[in-house]
C-alpha cells in the first residue's frame, strides 16, 4: 500500500514533466526565428530578460508567492490519487529547489494546479527538480526504462 504511493507520486511527477518535453519539441513551426534560447512568441509581452527599460525584476513581480505555488501544486497531486504527507513534501520541495529556477509563467500554472501548462523553457529544470525532490521525500526513484528528454 505505500509502495503504491510512492509509485503514483513518482508517477505524477514523471506525467508532469515527459508531456512538457514532448511540447517543447514541437513548438518550433511557431517562430520564425532559428534559435530563440528566450522562446518569446511575441516580443515584450513577458518583459525584456536583460532589463531593458525597467530597473527591478519584472520578473518578479509577476510570480505568486512560494505558499500559493505549493498548495497548487498539492491540488493538482491530489487529483492524481497522491494525496496527504507525500504530496505536500514532494511540492514542498519542488517549489524550495525550483522556485528561482522557474519562470512567473510556470510557477502561475503551478499555483493554479495546472502544471502541464507550464513554460516549455522549464522542462529541463523542472524535470531535474522533480526528480531529485522524488528520492529526497522517499518517493523513490524515476524507471531507469524511461526515454530521455534530450
Amino acid at each position: 500500500m505505500h509502495r503504491s504511493r510512492t509509485f503514483a507520486l513518482t508517477t505524477s511527477a514523471l506525467l508532469l514533466a515527459l508531456p512538457l518535453g514532448l511540447t517543447a519539441c514541437g513548438s518550433s513551426d511557431k517562430g520564425s526565428g532559428a534559435q530563440s534560447s528566450a522562446a518569446a512568441p511575441t516580443s515584450g509581452d513577458q518583459g525584456a530578460p536583460s532589463g531593458s527599460g525597467s530597473s527591478g525584476g519584472g520578473d518578479a513581480a509577476g510570480k505568486p508567492s512560494k505558499d500559493e505555488v505549493k498548495t497548487g501544486l498539492v491540488k493538482f497531486y491530489g487529483t492524481q490519487g497522491v494525496t496527504g504527507d507525500k504530496a505536500d513534501k514532494l511540492a514542498g520541495c519542488i517549489v524550495d529547489d525550483g522556485y528561482d529556477q522557474f519562470s512567473p509563467k510556470t510557477l502561475i500554472a503551478m499555483r493554479d494546479g495546472k502544471p502541464t501548462d507550464m513554460d516549455p523553457a522549464d522542462t529541463a529544470s523542472f524535470t531535474k527538480v522533480s526528480t531529485q525532490c522524488a528520492v529526497k521525500t522517499g518517493a523513490g526513484s524515476l524507471p531507469t526504462s524511461l526515454p530521455s528528454a534530450s
